[in-house]
């Protein structure tokens, strides 16, 4: 049974993140961040996964940089006050995490992976974008894609033509809206004015929802090597609100 937690107290994710591969790691690690908001939603509070990030600064087969980036995990699970495990494979990782937490007392809860086969309960790395895309079992949050820099996302806020979204009305639709954010080295930093509702409904198939947010996230990526700027990328955000099929 699930335990609502205070907002000032963390989560940690416990998950696999080593692969074979590079791209198979990054996938892992895109896991996590889905891992993240699933846990952020059932327990109310904010949940961390280093792992989710750090194949991005430190490369897991190489011992030394693994054996910091295990260190810093256990220094940050020493703060948490729940373990949540996500899926059904334990790795070595994984396994000294939940017997640090079992010696410190630290309350473990486990949670199955997704199942089925369905698209939006997986993320995968695509090679030749180069970038990650997170699909999620969350209706609010179906998508999101990123690379080591920015990160953009659908989410649904109950919007319409007209404000609120009217689900009496026969003439509104209910749309769904973008953020942007970029990784200051440490952790996901909103970027302002770039968060906009478009005219993609909540209920576009897959295809159309990778497709067009795909073309958002370039559109930001080709800007985003000058942010922070004096100006300001509203411009960008206000034009790419009105995209649609």
């Amino acid at each position: 049974m699930s335990r609502k937690k205070k907002k000032s107290e963390l989560i940690y994710v416990c998950s696999p993140l080593s692969a074979p591969t590079r791209a198979e790691t990054l996938a892992n690690a895109a896991k996590a961040v889905t891992y993240m908001v699933r846990a952020e939603h059932e327990f109310g509070s904010r949940a961390v996964a280093p792992h989710a990030y750090l194949p991005y600064l430190l490369d897991d087969t190489v011992p030394e940089q693994r054996a910091l980036a295990l260190e810093f995990g256990q220094k940050l699970l020493g703060m948490c006050s729940l373990l949540v495990v996500f899926g059904t494979v334990i790795t070595e990782g994984m396994a000294s995490e939940i017997a640090l937490a079992q010696e410190l007392g630290i309350p473990i809860e486990h949670r199955p992976d997704y199942k089925g086969s369905c698209l939006k309960k997986r993320a995968y790395y695509d090679e030749q974008k180069k970038v990650t895309f997170s699909w999620r079992e969350y209706e609010d949050l179906p998508l999101r894609i990123c690379d080591d820099l920015l990160s953009v996302e659908w989410y649904n806020a109950n919007e319409g033509y007209y404000g609120d979204y009217n689900p009496d009305d026969p003439n509104d639709e209910n749309l769904l809206r973008f953020a942007v954010s970029i990784f200051n080295g440490e952790s996901w930093e909103e970027v302002d004015d770039a968060s906009y509702c478009t005219r993609i409904r909540a209920n576009a198939d897959d295809e159309q929802l990778a497709r067009t947010l795909y073309y958002i996230f370039r559109q930001y990526r080709n800007v985003i090597d000058e942010y922070p700027v004096e100006h300001s990328v509203k411009k960008l955000g206000e034009s790419l609100s009105w995209i649609s099929y």
